[in-house]
């Protein structure tokens, strides 16, 4: 599920609340050890309590002795909780009925930073529930010269930068680069913290290069992401330049650097996510040859908008722009697209260069007994991925029922993505839009292959009017989600 992972401890539980003290008291012990403080602490225990005890008293038929396996992980700047049952499916009517010490209701509160839901099929089912490592406050690692910066936001700097990768011995400089930037709006929460930082690098799951002055400080950033280690596409994201240093097309130059990097390193292609706020990002990836293949409709609030540049509604959520920038050759495959948008992905797939071939949907190809799907929800960022690795008999029950869970936890867009590589991908498709999901993006080459991304809109309003997008092939594309939205 995750990779760079240590567990801590793994606990296997006979299913009785009066066992749940010794446990509780096993992960706070070793939470504490990470340097997490007491009101911390309470929060994880807390969210930990209430999630074995809804294992406990819903999981099991009555008389049942059940058994269920609680774990502690370390991922870089993480500590993880993870539950995993044999029992029952989770029981929604707790989340919905607004029970005090439910475990939505518990969620909802925001004692757990990230909550990510696992159908493991045979095997059962999993909820982690995540605790970001202890962050500095990044306003203490300014010096009196950043401050001074902070102040004068309108100095243009005539310095000369040269570009690098990024080392671990950087990352406070990053953070103090970040801080001075965007204050404490950036969207990733991580790069606020240099611990956390360095972890990511050394896990390498991330790669980053700066742009940086003579003496060494650093003033652009741009990262490259890995969903798992040896993957062959990675994501562009985290570009960030120092307000003195704009309009020097350091983000090209950062861009380019990254790219010649990644072609070395025999990577397929990078994709990238534009914010719909203002044309700068978008401009930049257009001009490197990025083909834009989808958009994700309010994705995040608009509080996470750069400080420095004029918000488009402070009523609207934020959207995203998705582009796929293709490097090096990648596998052939076939891949099956639901009727009604083969002519558009056709495009998008023509535009890339993608070696790619429609196949023929067969709704009967063999599926599995259970469905192997999870999602992860971002609190924070009112927003819920839900992918789906294995399609089961019970894909439709399953999908409605996890829906329903995070509509319930009041996300304001959840996204769905569906594996091209199978052949029953457009009939659960079509049962997707009967659920109110209609098309996002084409992702190619997401988790070994491709993916359709779908959206649902949970009573968020979207205005297109106030959508900005740069391109021609952009505004087309939006135009067409809008209509298979139909707003």
């Amino acid at each position: 599920m995750e990779t760079q992972e240590k567990t801590l401890a793994r606990l296997n539980l006979i299913a009785r609340i009066d066992y749940l003290p010794a446990a509780l008291a096993l992960v706070k012990t070793i939470a504490a050890s990470e340097g997490f403080t007491d009101r911390q602490l309470l929060h994880i225990e807390t969210f930990t309590e209430e999630a074995c005890a809804n294992v406990i008293e819903h999981a099991f038929d009555p008389g049942e002795e059940g058994v269920f396996d609680l774990l502690l992980i370390r991922r870089p700047g993480q500590i993880v909780i993870a539950i995993e049952d044999q029992g029952l499916p989770f029981d929604h009517t707790v989340l919905e009925s607004g029970e005090v010490g439910g475990l939505g209701l518990r969620l909802m509160r925001g004692l757990a930073d990230e909550v990510k839901f696992f159908s493991l099929g045979r095997k059962g089912k999993r909820v982690e529930l995540i605790k970001y490592l202890p962050r500095v406050d990044p306003a203490s690692l300014m010096t009196a010269d950043d401050k001074a910066v902070i102040e004068n936001q309108d100095a243009i700097s005539v310095e000369e930068t040269s570009l690098r990768q990024m080392t671990q011995a950087d990352a406070v400089a990053l953070t103090r680069c970040v801080y001075r930037t965007y204050g404490y709006s950036y969207g990733s929460d991580y790069i606020y913290n240099p611990l956390e930082v360095r972890e990511m690098l050394a896990s390498g799951i991330i790669e980053s290069f700066l742009a940086v002055t003579a003496a060494n400080e650093v003033v652009g950033h741009l990262a490259l992401m890995y969903h798992k280690l040896g993957a062959k596409v990675g994501e562009s994201g985290q570009a960030i330049v120092d307000t003195r240093f704009r309009g020097r097309k350091l983000f090209e130059k950062m861009k380019l650097h990254l790219l010649d990097y990644a072609k070395n390193k025999g990577i397929y292609g990078i994709y990238s996510e534009a914010t719909t706020a203002h044309p700068y990002s978008q401009k930049g990836n257009v001009t490197l040859g990025a083909v834009e293949t989808g958009f994700m409709l309010g994705f995040a609030p608009e509080s996470l908008s750069i400080k420095t540049i004029e918000a488009t509604s402070k009523e609207m959520r934020l959207s995203g722009l998705f582009y796929y920038l293709k490097i090096n050759e990648e596998p052939h495959r076939i891949i099956y697209v639901p009727e009604k948008h083969k002519a558009a992905i056709l495009t998008m797939i023509n535009r890339i260069g993608m070696n790619r071939e429609f196949g023929e949907a067969n709704l009967d190809t063999a599926l599995a007994s259970n469905t192997l799907i999870h999602s992860r929800i971002r609190p924070e960022w009112g927003h819920a991925v839900i992918s789906v690795e294995e399609y089961g008999e019970d894909f439709v029950g399953v999908t409605k029922a996890l829906l329903r869970q995070i509509k319930n936890q009041n996300i304001a867009a959840i996204f769905i993505d569906l594996p091209l590589g199978h052949a029953s991908t457009p009939h659960f498709y079509a049962e997707l839009e009967h659920m109110g999901f209609s098309f996002s993006a084409y992702v190619p080459e997401h988790e070994d292959g491709d993916v359709i991304r779908m959206q649902y809109l949970n009573n968020c309003v979207i205005d297109p009017a106030k959508i900005c997008v740069y391109s021609s092939e952009g505004q087309a594309l939006l135009a067409y989600i809008m209509e298979d939205l139909k707003i």
